[in-house]
């Protein structure tokens, strides 16, 4: 015989009691059932009363008990689920922030990286405080708006510690309760200089391509005039001339061949430049290249300072070509330093694994940054009219670019100019 179980008692419990005296009784905490507590005894014996009502006190406590245990449960398990988010957060290596109505309620560490705000600095701010303004790059679009539902993307300009600034891609995700109620948001923000470089290198890539097909094609329908012009005026110089006669005809040769060396020039810098058998020591290359300018440097008054690499590292290439590349920097650096009171040029070398650095140091007097983005472009030049044709640098380009290697310029005003040359390294 068993007891009447409570109601709510589930069926499948009720079929697993014995069939004796039984006593049911349902723990319940906060209006929700925790499970039953089941007292049985033989039908000789029954439960008094008294027996009952104990229980019924027992089973109270034990309810309380269990809650406990069960919360302390739900508090371990999301603390669990707290740190494996931070881990997650603290792994990620661009700038993460979790705001909510009062501010940053958490970045990342990679956000005090990037920022220079300490995290704990980070977290005492308003997300806005980092944002300068948006990004308006001229001629360029650049999107913003909704990604997916609920998900915004914003292309700004941010701002460091230290007051530089970098442009940033912003994603802003909602960040919800379980009842759907609005917590605040998580912030992703992504360093897009690196990106806008690679846009700006390939730009120029794609420019400096389009300005060697059109340049091949005009230099070679001049050059065939100006070989014959050249030819027609040493002819003449051949003849019996008068003074005044010979002086035109010997300028008239002068001009042609001058010009002649121009469109060499060009073609050089539109010809893709076949790769030599090689292997270069680079090191020789510019010893020899300051020995061809070691007077002028002198008459300068220009000190040249070699650090290259004792491991006399290798490239493959034309040792000719890669002179020319030389020369062209070292005559802009010791153009450079005309109106400068130091006037130090550093030639460096270094095997960095698979590719060899070439940098060309000076103490000039720089360049602005709208010099700088121009320097490359075919007949652009800052010297005087007359000294020189603009080409020096485009056919470094072409020649350092034909090699598989980049040719860059850092420079400031008064201070001076840093030319780094990477071409890949090969073996002897």
């Amino acid at each position: 015989m068993r007891e009447q179980a409570p109601p709510d008692t589930p069926k499948e419990l009720l079929e697993r009691l014995p069939d004796e005296w039984a006593f049911v009784i349902p723990l319940l905490a906060r209006d929700r059932v925790l499970g039953v507590l089941i007292v049985s005894a033989p039908k000789q014996a029954p439960l008094l009363r008294r027996d009952r009502t104990t229980l019924e006190r027992l089973s109270a406590s034990l309810a309380l008990a269990l809650d406990a245990l069960l919360l302390d449960e739900e508090e371990r398990l999301a603390r669990e689920r707290e740190h494996l988010l931070a881990t997650a957060l603290t792994t990620i290596n661009h700038p993460i922030f979790i705001l909510d109505r009062f501010g940053v309620r958490y970045a990342n560490p990679a956000a005090a990286r990037e920022y220079e705000w300490s995290q704990a600095e980070l977290m005492d701010m308003r997300f806005e405080q980092l944002v300068v303004g948006k990004d308006t790059r001229q001629g360029q679009e650049v999107h913003s708006g909704v990604v997916e539902s609920g998900i915004q993307l914003s292309n700004d300009v941010h701002r460091r510690k230290d007051g530089t600034e970098f442009p940033a891609a912003v994603t802003v995700s909602p960040l919800t309760g379980h009842d759907g109620d609005m917590l605040g948001q998580v912030v992703s923000v992504r360093n897009v200089s690196q990106d806008r470089r690679l846009e700006e290198q390939l730009r120029s890539t794609e420019k400096m391509f389009a300005l060697g097909e059109l340049v091949a094609g005009v230099a070679h329908e001049i050059n065939n005039p100006l070989t014959g012009i050249s030819a027609f005026a040493q002819i003449l110089l051949e003849e019996e001339l008068g003074s005044e006669q010979r002086e035109s005809v010997a300028l008239i040769k002068q001009e042609s061949d001058r010009a002649k060396g121009v469109i060499n020039d060009l073609l050089l810098f539109a010809r893709k430049t076949e790769r030599g058998t090689g292997p270069v020591d680079i090191n020789t290359v510019i010893e020899q290249t300051v020995r061809l300018r070691a007077y002028p440097l002198r008459n300068a008054k220009v000190s040249v300072a070699l650090e290259l690499d004792d491991s006399r590292p290798l490239v493959s290439g034309d040792p000719q070509k890669l002179q020319q590349v030389l020369l062209n920097i070292v005559s802009n650096a010791e153009h450079a330093m005309h109106t400068t009171a130091e006037r130090m040029l550093t030639l460096r070398t270094a095997r960095n694994g698979d590719a060899v650095q070439i940098t060309a140091i000076d103490t000039g007097s720089g360049m602005t940054a709208e010099i700088q983005r121009r320097m490359f472009e075919p007949f652009y030049s800052t010297k005087a009219a007359g000294v020189g044709t603009g080409l020096g640098m485009s056919v470094a380009y072409g020649i350092i670019n034909a090699y598989g290697g980049t040719i860059g310029v850092s420079s400031e005003p008064d201070v001076g100019t840093t030319v780094t040359i990477v071409l890949p390294a090969t073996s002897a």
